[in-house]
This record gives structure tokens, sequence and C-alpha cells, in this order.
């Protein structure tokens, strides 16, 4: 990975290795050497999809984690489903709490999953909402000129 950044002259604060839960799975020392290796290469740390399946909340215990992404299928059901509202708000707070850690909602599609995030002060949203993906010409011209999704 270092070799591929310094290839294409890209420095390694600017990627994120993203990880997902079933790295718990690892010995706990073989992980935190892995993890620091990571982190002092300049890297930034993700644990993607949390909460997909039955999250193992004692990683975050272990590790740091410079962002969590909630799994859709957390997104999904907000708009109508009151336990998936307190786990959600509960979870973004978790965020803020252990410091240094942005939250980051996969699968927003609706503008009442948005404002839910929004006042559960959720750092950061992806999804349909915003735009579905792009072929790389698309993508490439609205990065000529200067970026910017807006809801549809």
């Amino acid at each position: 990975m270092i070799q591929a950044c310094k290839r294409n002259h890209i420095p390694t604060s600017a990627i994120t290795v993203e990880v997902t839960e079933s790295i718990s799975k690892m010995d706990q020392k073989q992980l935190t050497a892995l993890m620091e290796r990571i982190r002092n290469a300049g890297f930034s740390l993700s644990l993607d999809d949390f909460g997909s399946q039955f999250s193992n909340l004692s990683i975050l215990s272990v590790m740091d984690f410079d962002e969590l992404k909630f799994d859709r299928s957390l997104v999904m059901t907000l708009e109508e489903n009151e336990k998936s509202q307190v786990v959600m708000a509960h979870s973004v707070q978790m965020c803020r709490d252990l410091k240094h850690t942005h939250s980051l909602a996969e699968g927003i599609e609706t503008e009442g999953q948005l404002k839910l995030l929004q006042n559960y002060q959720c750092d950061y949203g992806q999804g349909y909402y915003f735009s579905k993906p792009l072929p790389p010409q698309e993508f490439e011209t609205l990065l000529a000129h200067g970026l910017s999704f807006q809801p549809k």
C-alpha cells in the first residue's frame, strides 16, 4: 500500500483503510500490531458496515478507529422504526464520546433519513439521496467543475 502511494504521489494521509467487524476474530496482539503499523504509516482507519449483523462492541474498547461507517441496514428503517432511531442516535453519540471517531451513515435514500441523521449530529452521509454511482467520465466532469453533490 505504501509503495502504491509513493508510486502515484498520493500521501498516505489521503487514504482510509476500511476494515469490517470480522477483524475482531483475529488474535488481539496480531490485530493491534497490524493496526498500529497501518496508523504509523499515516493511513486512517475506518470500521465498515458497523451494525450489519450482530456488532461486536468490544472491538471499540480495544481499537481506535478514525471513523465508524454505519451499515445501510440501520439507516433503511430509521423513519418508521423507533428502535432503529434509538440505536442510531446512541451509536452516533458513542462516536462523539470516543473522541476522534467520526460517524458516517451509509445508504441514505430519503430526506427523512437525512433529517434524522442530522438531528443525531451524524458527521457524514452517503447514499442515493445524494447521487447514484457515476461513470468515471461524469465524475471527472464534476471534479473539473468543483465537485458538489446536492441532494436530488
